[in-house]
């Protein structure tokens, strides 16, 4: 590993495989030339490790004659792990003229290293994955529901939202059936469908064009969003990009993915051939 702590080729040329660096800071000993040397361990990866190094007293050695070396680490209080290494680097620490960091790789990791690098790298996931989470903007649009203030009405409320299928979802007069295995039919006959959401384009800077084309859940996915930003408190031109991501749920689906479907269409399809017939 290189001073910014990339993974370096070996020696035949070819790039050894990814390995995460991750930041400790674990006291250790260095062993060159019959003596020992207290080091503390800054950084480490599967392939190789980073020590800090005192370099202005008596008990350290002089960087010219550290070449092969054995770092020793305490990895509990029972066992130590010694670590043949070999030094690709050194380089100063900023405003610390009096340390040196040293990149070593290391010749050939015995298996209870490999171990405790793992063991680190998942201790690190799990402490990156329990890291706190502030909500600090909500919005939302369910049936019945088309604003947080609303939703939490209905639940205290314990308003069911499951109604009659309107018409303008599915005709049940075409769909409905109540043979469990009959084909392109439901035996539902209820459902909770949000009503009312409509799309100011105008105000959203988008084409007419564009909205009639796309699916209106694309629509409703935008609003929210947005929605949800401006209750957090942020303005569309003061969100912060470089630390802002979005994280979208589909099925897949949408109402118009869903009403272009032939089979699921059919009974439309059938009447209006119907009705051109006849004229």
């Amino acid at each position: 590993m290189d001073p910014h702590g990339k993974t370096l080729k070996g020696n035949n040329g070819k790039d050894k495989r990814e390995s995460r660096r991750i930041n400790v800071n674990l006291e250790a000993k260095l062993r060159m030339a019959g003596k020992t040397y207290p080091v503390l361990i800054g950084n480490l990866s599967e392939t190789g490790l980073c020590i800090i190094l005192p370099i202005a007293n008596e008990f350290s050695p002089p960087l010219a004659v550290i070449s092969d070396v054995e770092i020793s680490i305490r990895v509990n209080a029972d066992e130590s792990i010694d670590l043949p290494c070999k030094k690709l680097w050194f380089a100063d620490v900023p405003d610390s003229p009096l340390v040196k960091r040293i990149g070593f790789v290391l010749k050939s990791p015995p298996p209870a290293y490999k171990k405790f690098y793992k063991s680190l790298f998942f201790q690190e996931r799990t402490e990156i994955t329990r890291c706190p989470i502030a909500v600090i903007g909500l919005a939302c649009y369910y049936p019945g529901s088309p604003d947080i203030q609303q939703l939490w009405e209905n639940i205290v409320s314990r308003r069911r939202q499951f109604r009659r299928m309107p018409d303008v979802r599915l005709p049940l007069s075409d769909y409905y059936d109540p043979d469990l295995a009959a084909e392109d039919k439901t035996y539902g006959t209820k459902a909770a469908v949000i009503d009312g959401f409509s799309f100011d384009w105008i105000k959203r800077g988008i084409p007419k064009s564009v909205v009639d084309s796309t699916d209106i859940s694309h629509w409703l996915a935008l609003e929210t969003a947005l929605k949800a930003v401006e209750d957090a408190g942020f303005m569309l031109d003061k969100i912060p990009q470089d630390r802002t991501g979005v994280i979208l749920g589909n099925s897949l689906t949408g109402e118009q993915s869903r009403a272009e479907g032939l089979r699921l269409r059919w009974p439309f399809v059938l009447k209006t051939l119907q009705t051109a017939a006849e004229d």
